[in-house]
């Protein structure tokens, strides 16, 4: 724990929580930690508006927030800094480095849904993405981040969900892995899905309007 942040004692008083957090996620998404993660608490972030930083290949991750601020918050930040950690088990570190951010950012937040959709007041990722569309935010994956980070992990947790009830979890897992390079639309969706990402956005876009 650092400076100006939570308390020592209001971690320590956490720290079931986020260990019932970590298994949560492990059961959503089928894949068990071989390691221990390491989480720090700090006030100052890496970059502004960064919440929560992944250092997978170094066991940790640190979550930036100050000490009068909503602690539920910070651990559904926990949870999802923990997906990036179990990206990393499940697909290897390489992979994990190299993945599409589409995917990898979409897959933690996705795998943070018990938390993050409650305090977006959404019971599905395609609820979500509708609430994102009635309010005036454009459904568009290549540009997210035009919109707001949050917004950018919702939409692109909405389009993990529609890939795996569409294409199955053996198809998105060998998606995910034929990333190559942190840029948005990176993997090789025509070859694995048989269609490309524009095509596939347009089916993503349908399936929330109906």
């Amino acid at each position: 724990v650092g400076k100006n942040t939570f308390t020592e004692q209001q971690i320590i008083d956490r720290a079931a929580k986020f260990e019932r957090v970590l298994i949560a996620a492990e059961d959503y998404f089928g894949t068990r930690l071989k390691h221990r993660v390491s989480i720090g608490f700090y006030r100052t972030p890496t970059a502004r508006g960064v919440r929560g930083m992944a250092y997978t290949d170094q066991g940790r991750a640190e979550i930036y927030y100050r000490p009068e601020e909503d602690i539920g918050n910070a651990t559904t930040v926990v949870m999802h800094e923990l997906g990036h950690h179990l990206e990393a088990q499940r697909y290897g570190e390489d992979n994990q480095r190299k993945a599409d951010t589409i995917l990898h950012e979409g897959m933690a937040t996705w795998i943070a849904s018990i938390r993050w959709l409650d305090k977006c007041g959404a019971s599905t990722w395609r609820e979500r993405a509708q609430q994102l569309k009635a309010s005036g935010i454009p459904l568009r994956l290549l540009t997210a981040e035009d919109s707001g980070a949050n917004n950018a992990y919702e939409m692109w947790a909405s389009f993990v969900d529609y890939l795996t009830r569409q294409y199955g979890w053996d198809a998105v897992d060998r998606l995910y892995v034929s990333g190559r390079g942190r840029a948005p639309g990176s993997a090789n969706y025509e070859k694995v899905l048989g269609k490309p990402l524009d095509e596939l956005a347009d089916d993503w876009r349908a399936w929330i309007d109906r």
